[in-house]
């Protein structure tokens, strides 16, 4: 049985109740229709189509839209990037991955000129996802690799988990289990060190399934289990009833 491996994405995404969403987004709105055309306003545009990206699509496109113009008028190239990154991820995610390399790499050219290693790390890696969606697995292992060289000089856990994840992924897709695990547990000891159990909910998922493909049962048991309590604890209800399932095709 073949088994679907889930990403992560290197995105900052604001997190919380519904409510809570919804009041972030509506006081951002009203802070920004009273600025001026300046760069906070650019980047309020960015943080809305950031918050929308987990939200309602649509709305990320057009804030992103809004961002990327008025950067432009005023020259404040970070926010032009940053909308350029929004909408490759947005593209990303609907499958339209030749239009998407078309903005990461503006995004990138952008990022180098203005020396921005954080945004370069990001948007290697998005590009490596791309070129993954592509099948193109070694020009996609040499984009996550790059974004791993500078996720280390930046010192930052997340970028790097993020790429160790997607590195187990390809491996994965490869039918090298092996060396799949190796990364995915390397992920997995990044989130674990820093108690972000959300983050780890995912490559436990990648674990056990890359376990059963490797016939090791109590392995693959461990990492499901580890996957149905951290769900039970954050009430992810439906991923819940899969872990069950999960584990019901183990002990069969």
């Amino acid at each position: 049985m073949k088994y679907v491996i889930l990403p992560l994405v290197i995105i900052l995404i604001f997190t919380g109740s519904g409510l809570t969403q919804s009041r972030y987004a509506d006081s951002l709105v009203r802070v920004t229709a009273g600025l001026p055309d300046n760069s906070e306003k650019a980047d309020n545009y960015i943080k809305l189509a950031r918050y929308y990206l987990s939200v309602n699509r649509d709305s990320l496109w057009q804030y992103a839209e809004m961002a990327d113009k008025l950067a432009r008028r005023i020259d404040y190239f970070p926010a032009v990037a940053d909308a350029m990154h929004l909408k490759s991820i947005l593209l990303k995610f609907r499958d339209q991955v030749d239009e998407a390399l078309v903005l990461n790499s503006r995004f990138l050219r952008i990022s180098d000129s203005i020396h921005d290693n954080v945004r370069l790390a990001k948007g290697y890696n998005n590009r490596g996802d791309l070129f993954y969606k592509k099948l193109e697995f070694d020009t996609a292992l040499k984009y996550y690799n790059s974004s791993l060289d500078l996720y280390h000089v930046l010192k930052d856990s997340n970028g790097l988990g993020a790429n160790y994840n997607a590195i187990g992924n390809l491996y994965f897709s490869k039918a090298d289990y092996d060396s799949s695990a190796v990364y995915f547990v390397r992920a997995i000891d990044i989130y674990d060190r820093l108690k972000q159990e959300k983050q780890q909910i995912i490559i436990l998922n990648n674990l056990s399934k890359n376990y059963m493909q490797l016939g090791q049962l109590e392995l693959a048991r461990k990492y499901a289990t580890r996957c149905m309590e951290y769900n039970s604890a954050h009430d992810n209800l439906v991923d819940l009833a899969l872990d069950y399932g999960a584990l019901g095709r183990i002990g069969q």
